[in-house]
C-alpha cells in the first residue's frame, strides 16, 4: 500500500500555512529591511547583485540551485502523475 498523506480540514493560517508574498511584497520589506535579500529566488539575486553584496559567480550558481529545484519539482510532478505498474 503507497503512503497516503494526511490531509487537514482546518484552515490554511490554522495549520501555519501562509500565502506566498508577491514579487512586490517581497521587494518593499527588502528596501525596508523588514526581510533580508536572499538568494533563493530572483529578485533576491538582483539586489544583492546590484549593492554588491553578490559576485557574477556566487549569482550564477544560485541561478542553477533554482533551475534544478524547478526540476525537481516538475519530476515529482511528473511521478504523481503516472500509474505505477506494481502487481504484488
Amino acid at each position: 500500500m503507497a503512503d497516503e498523506e494526511e490531509v487537514s480540514n482546518e484552515p490554511d493560517e490554522e495549520q501555519g500555512i501562509e500565502e506566498e508574498p508577491t514579487d512586490d511584497e517581497k521587494d518593499e520589506d527588502m528596501e525596508t529591511g523588514e526581510k533580508e535579500k536572499e538568494p533563493y529566488d530572483e529578485k533576491g539575486r538582483e539586489k544583492l547583485k546590484e549593492k554588491g553584496e553578490m559576485t557574477d559567480s556566487e549569482e550564477g550558481y544560485m541561478e542553477g540551485y533554482d533551475q534544478a529545484g524547478e526540476e525537481t519539482e516538475e519530476e515529482k510532478k511528473q511521478e504523481k502523475e503516472e500509474p505505477t505498474n506494481e502487481s504484488e
